[in-house]
């Protein structure tokens, strides 16, 4: 399964990119460990996976909302 995330970096605060990338890969690995997970620059907010039946798609998207509400923990650090 192949999880890609792109995002504006434009929105997100110094080194905010990196810790991004660091948070969605330790948490989608803990449910998808054979999951690969990648992070990448664009002009938009878009989620691609492919390889994974609907279901699974739904939940690795409530699993980034969550991920982007609790950004003030883990975003700050």
């Amino acid at each position: 399964m192949l999880i890609e995330m792109t995002v504006n970096k434009m929105y997100l605060p110094d080194g905010g990119f990196e810790k991004l990338d660091t948070e969605m890969k330790r948490r989608l690995s803990k449910a998808y460990p054979t999951a690969h997970v990648f992070l990448r620059q664009g002009h938009s907010f878009q989620l691609s996976v492919i390889g994974a039946a609907k279901p699974v798609k739904t939940s690795i998207s409530y699993m980034l909302e969550e991920m982007f509400e609790e950004s003030c923990e883990w975003l700050q650090e």
